[in-house]
Formats: structure tokens, sequence, C-alpha cells
């Protein structure tokens, strides 16, 4: 496993640890009803360039787990907001395309 010294930035994980993650919400899926398939959200890296540009006292980001529709937990969003000092800045961005239907076609996290 890696060391912290190993690590490319703060807050970064090794990715063994990353695969784990990844491995253990599928397994945790392939033992669900199958109804609900999500997988990984991609991020519209503009996206954030633009909430950062705007926010730029911003110290992180929070993200917040929705519905689009309140019965459907298919219909899952994520809207992500700056934060100032571990408090949000109404600021929202919702530029996260779930997968499905926007899934990568290989690599070591997607399984």
């Amino acid at each position: 496993m890696a060391t912290e010294n190993d690590l490319p930035h703060p807050g970064s994980i090794p990715v063994d640890l990353a695969v784990e993650f990844t491995s253990n919400w599928r397994a945790y899926l392939s033992s669900a009803n199958g109804d609900f398939a999500l997988r990984s959200f991609w991020v519209n890296i503009e996206s954030i360039k633009s909430l950062l540009q705007h926010n730029p006292n911003a110290d992180g980001l929070r993200f917040y787990m929705g519905l689009s529709d309140p019965t459907d937990p298919t219909s899952v969003k994520i809207v992500c907001v700056p934060t100032e000092n571990n408090n949000d800045v109404v600021d929202p961005v919702d530029g996260f395309v779930p997968c499905p239907p926007m899934c990568p076609t290989g690599g070591v996290l997607n399984g």
C-alpha cells in the first residue's frame, strides 16, 4: 500500500484503496434488487472551474445527494456547493452526469 509520501497531493488516497471502495460498491449493487445501478458520476471540469472562479474564497466543496423524483432512486442528482469555513456558499452546481448512462469503458475503478 502507498504511504502518505507516495500520494500525489494532500487528500488523495492510494489507488488500491479506491479500487477496494469501488469494488465494495459494485458488490453492494449486485446484492441489491437490481433497480438501482448507479456506479459513478462524471463531472464537467468547466463546472468546477467556474464554481471556483466565482467563489475565490472557497476552501472546499460539499456534495449533496438529491432526487429529481422523490419516489425514484434512479433519479439521483448531486448538488455541489463551495464552502467557506465549512459553511455552504449558496452557488450550487449540477454538472454531474450519472453512470449509467454515461459510464467509462474501462479502468481499474470501473471493474
